[in-house]
């Protein structure tokens, strides 16, 4: 890891958002909420309040949550959410079928990710204090931004798209059942 000072470490950054007992309740919540059919979550606003975002599409193929759009709604500082646990369901047939929840950010993630990182810089935000949380059964993990502002890349629909191949390839290999994403 880079050598980073104190303020600008994003190992530091983590341990202190992890005393906050606010963000731990939201962490514990979300937890809790694995096992819902649907993503779920929180954006955090850059002056600290916390909002529940719960509408999510979900189909047996797809799960996916609804963020604001960062471009109209510059007070987001970063979100945590669920990807769901592996379920059975019945298939248009009848037949049980297993549905393997993503255990790893999404190309969709990524993408939000860096349009936050973006909205940062253009309203005058540290950039490295935007951040994304993705909460699984497996375990939380968290993406920070430790680049510089030549260094913030975000993704057109179509360069969006051209990630969601490569991405169900490496899920299909990894022994992750996917029709559509």
């Amino acid at each position: 890891m880079p050598n980073f000072p104190v303020r600008n470490n994003p190992c530091e950054k983590i341990k202190v958002q992890r005393t906050d007992t606010e963000f731990n309740n939201k962490i514990t919540d979300l937890e809790g909420k694995t096992n819902l059919k649907k993503e779920t979550g929180y954006i955090q606003k850059w002056g600290g309040d916390y909002v529940y975002k719960d509408n999510a599409g979900s189909t047996n193929n797809a799960n996916t949550l609804s963020l604001p759009s960062v471009e109209t709604n510059t007070y987001i500082k970063g979100f945590i959410h669920t990807h769901v646990n592996n379920y059975k369901f019945l298939d248009d047939q009848g037949y049980e079928t297993d549905k393997n929840g993503i255990k790893m950010f999404s190309p969709a993630d990524i993408a939000y990710f860096m349009d936050l990182v973006k909205n940062a810089k253009e309203t005058g935000q540290p950039l490295n204090d935007v951040y994304g949380i993705m909460v699984s059964n497996l375990g939380n993990y968290q993406i920070r931004f430790t680049g510089n502002e030549y260094q913030i890349k975000t993704f057109t629909d179509a360069q969006k798209e051209a990630h969601r191949k490569p991405f169900e390839d490496f899920m299909t290999r990894n022994g992750i059942k996917m029709q559509q994403i």
